[in-house]
């Protein structure tokens, strides 16, 4: 696999972890999501890994994002 692949599939993959968790209703609608810290700690990525995935999940409309808040 190439290095683009592969971070493609891994930017995919740090994605649907929370995505998932989501859905299963660990996050409850309308309930603030952790700080990027406490995500990045939980999920075992970077505070910019963290941005980049919660913009997707907003992209996904998974997630709305408030000035420096996260919903779901």
């Amino acid at each position: 696999m190439n290095k683009v692949a592969q971070s493609t599939y891994q930017i995919q993959r740090d994605v649907d972890r929370p995505a998932g968790q989501i859905v299963r209703g660990v996050y409850k609608p309308g309930e603030y999501l952790p700080s990027e810290t406490d995500l990045a700690k939980v999920f075992m990525l970077s505070k910019n890994s963290v941005r980049l995935v919660l913009d997707k999940l907003v992209k996904r409309e998974l997630s709305k994002k408030y000035r420096a808040w996260a919903i779901w």
